[in-house]
């Protein structure tokens, strides 16, 4: 098996697992998913990801409906030998979850004991913290909240101010997340997403957070985690709370943390990459939440040396992979949210180009495969680095 399918809506993470797929000798097929692109294909030309030298083949599925993207997936990559899958972002993940019976038969994909919808399950934020809490990782106290046919019931107990989010990543919306210092703005939380779907909510108590970090890992029967990442700048607006600049500290600067990891995911059951939320407050280090996909962050671990997609490929075609791998300290920066931080007025262009020229790596810019970065740089200039990042 030496072709890879990377899959997803997010160009800066299709490049990064491409990159890494081909600096370790395999062939790397994209899938790109999201709404409007053929309108951005005519007004713009190619996406980002597109240009890059380690895309053999670059395919895009313009409809976000999970029936038409299982078709086009073993249409246009089902072969005789069974390649691997891998998803860059959660709706795409839930989608393959969501038709693994079908698709397990032509494709390697990510999943928990071989059972359908079982990664979906394992989304779910109450569940998680339930398991982090089996692994000894400290986390907020937290009561769910079932919306449906516009109904619900909140549970006693609830302590204010607390934090209120949707259990499943791709149920969520921005507008139905937030700190509530009293019942009545809990409320008012729960009423626009209940006016909007049927989903479960986790309310948590709320603790201020001091620093945020991330880990990006593998799972494949033993847990590979090289480092943990400390978020030393996150997005707002658009991008609020996504990574924008990080450092990477070798997990010898974490033992006892790395092990409760380890831990937890074992725990979990499941086989593929993942990265793992985590804040610091009171001293202590609290678990978030896990995505059972790789973020943004591992184009640092590639730059450090750790190729963790690479890892992925070779495990799957039973090479012996080094599970102990640890990354040095370096720093990175993600352009992508970047990018929107200056577009919406957080940063001056000048701040924008200080902090792309202070990080030891970029997700998108790469001296060994620049176009991607240059397109990038055109998008910028044109304004329609929204679209390109988005759709």
């Amino acid at each position: 098996m030496k072709r890879i399918i990377v899959t997803g809506h997010n160009f800066a993470s299709l490049i990064t697992v491409a990159r890494c797929l081909g600096g370790a000798g395999y062939e790397a097929d994209v899938l790109r998913v999201g709404k409007k692109t053929g309108n951005f294909i005519k007004d713009y030309g190619r996406f980002p990801e597109a240009k890059s030298k380690y895309v053999t083949r670059h395919v895009v599925c313009g409809v976000k409906d999970p029936e038409v993207y299982a078709k086009k997936l073993v249409s246009e990559f089902a072969g005789e030998d069974k390649a691997l899958v891998i998803p860059v972002d959660d709706g795409t993940a839930e989608i393959i979850d969501s038709h693994f019976d079908i698709l397990k038969e032509h494709f390697i994909l990510p999943e928990v004991e071989g059972r359908q919808g079982a990664v979906i399950a394992l989304m779910d934020k109450h569940y998680q913290k339930g398991l982090a809490k089996k692994a000894n990782l400290p986390v907020p106290e937290g009561w769910s909240v079932e919306i449906k046919n516009k109904t619900y019931a909140l549970p006693e107990g609830i302590a204010y101010p607390c934090f209120v989010k949707p259990e499943l990543p791709f149920k969520g919306r921005k507008a139905f997340m937030g700190k509530c210092d009293t019942p009545e703005e809990l409320k008012k939380i729960l009423d626009s997403a209940a006016d909007t779907l049927d989903c479960l909510m986790l309310v948590e108590e709320y603790v201020e957070i001091e620093k945020e970090y991330g880990v990006v890992g593998l799972a494949y029967g033993e847990v590979c985690v090289p480092g943990i990442i400390e978020k030393t700048s996150v997005g707002h607006g658009s991008q609020a709370g996504v990574t924008v600049c990080g450092k990477i500290h070798a997990p010898s600067e974490y033992p006892e943390l790395t092990e409760k990891l380890k831990a937890f995911m074992k725990l979990t059951g499941f086989t593929g990459m993942f990265d793992i939320d985590l804040y610091e407050s009171r001293g202590e280090m609290y678990f978030n939440e896990l995505n059972v996909r790789m973020g943004g962050e591992g184009a640092g671990l590639l730059a450090s040396g750790v190729n963790l997609p690479g890892m992925y490929a070779d495990a799957v075609n039973g090479k012996e992979i080094d599970f102990n791998a640890a990354a040095p300290g370096i720093t990175f920066v993600n352009e992508r949210p970047l990018a929107s931080e200056y577009e919406e007025g957080f940063i001056t262009k000048k701040e924008f180009k200080r902090i792309i020229k202070s990080a030891d790596a970029g997700c998108i810019y790469s001296e060994d495969d620049p176009a991607p970065y240059k397109e990038f740089g055109r998008l910028v200039r044109k304004g329609a680095f929204k679209r390109a990042l988005s759709k």
